[in-house]
């Protein structure tokens, strides 16, 4: 494999460092490092294939206007779960829950 001698901020050293030796998914930098490239290269390829599929005519949306068109189904489909909730704790059928637990009815409806 070859071997590369770079230079990195005292930042992104630390960051690295505190990784591998707290979050233990990795033996050493150079994993950590060979898997961030991996990761870059995989959302490179993505982008690409993304790009390619918006130009080719067949989605007239930009990716923008897809994003904002998920952001605003992901807010119907919260709101729709947590509906029936909202009614019965107004009726007094059932107490009040947390944000989270509304948050984790939605994903799994």
């Amino acid at each position: 494999m070859p071997r590369h001698s770079i230079t990195l901020t005292e930042g992104n050293d630390a960051w690295l460092k505190d990784h591998v030796e707290n979050v233990g998914d990795y033996a050493n930098k150079s994993e950590l490092v060979n898997d961030l490239i991996r990761s870059a290269r995989r959302a490179e390829a993505i982008n690409a294939k993304l790009a390619v599929a918006e130009q080719s005519g067949f989605v007239k949306q930009s990716a923008d206007e897809m994003l904002a068109e998920f952001k605003l189904e992901m807010k119907r489909d919260i709101l729709a779960a947590a509906q029936p909730r909202a009614q019965q704790i107004d009726s007094g059928e059932v107490e009040p829950v947390s944000y989270s637990s509304v948050m984790e009815r939605a994903r799994q409806a």
